[in-house]
C-alpha cells in the first residue's frame, strides 16, 4: 500500500509530522500502518506518542502481533516505564508471543533498562533456545549495572553453548 510507504519513507527522514498526516488520511489503517506510526514514534524520541497509538490502535480494533511489541517494549524503555511494560509483558504473554526471539530480547532489554536485572534474568533462563543477541543483551545488562564477575560468567556459559563472541 503506498499510505504505508509513505508513512514509513516520513518517519525514516524524521518528519513526524508528515508522517502523521499521511496516517490520518489513510482509509482504513492496517497493522503495519500502525507499526510504522509507532516505530517512528518510538525510534524518534517520542514514546509517549507510540504508547498513545498502541492504545487507539487497538480502539479501533486492530490487534497488535509481534512487530507492534517489539516497538512499544521499545518505548516503555526508552523512558523507563517499567509499570506499562510489566502491562505490555502480560499482553506479550498472552498472546503467546513470549518465546519469540525478537520479542525475547525487547523484553530483555525494557527490564535492563529499568533496572530489573533479574527479571530479565528470568526471561533468559525459561526460553527454550537462545541466539548471540539475546546473550549479548543478557551480558550487556549485568555489565550495565556493574555486575561485571556476572557478565563474565554469562559469556563463558555462552561460549559452552558453542556461541561464538563477534564483533560488531
Amino acid at each position: 500500500m503506498v499510505g504505508n510507504s509513505l508513512v514509513d519513507m516520513y518517519l525514516k527522514c524524521g518528519m513526524i509530522k508528515k508522517a502523521q498526516e499521511v496516517f490520518e488520511q489513510l482509509p482504513i489503517p492496517d497493522i503495519v500502518s500502525w507499526n510504522a506510526l509507532i516505530s517512528g514514534y518510538a525510534q524518534h524520541g517520542s514514546s509517549h506518542a507510540a504508547l498513545k497509538c498502541f492504545h487507539e490502535m487497538q480502539d479501533q480494533g486492530v490487534f497488535p502481533d509481534v512487530v507492534t511489541f517489539m516497538c512499544v517494549l521499545k518505548a516503555c524503555g526508552n523512558i523507563g516505564d517499567i509499570v506499562k511494560g510489566q502491562e505490555i509483558h502480560t499482553a506479550v504473554v498472552s498472546h503467546g508471543l513470549e518465546m519469540d526471539l525478537s520479542v525475547a530480547s525487547c523484553l530483555l532489554d525494557l527490564y535492563e533498562k529499568c533496572g530489573s536485572i533479574s527479571t530479565s534474568k528470568e526471561i533468559f533462563d525459561k526460553l527454550p533456545k537462545r541466539d548471540i543477541v539475546l546473550w549479548t543483551s543478557l551480558m550487556a545488562g549485568y555489565v550495565k549495572h556493574g555486575y561485571y564477575e556476572e557478565a563474565l560468567t554469562y559469556f563463558y556459559h555462552m561460549q559452552s553453548e558453542g556461541f561464538s563472541p563477534n564483533c560488531a
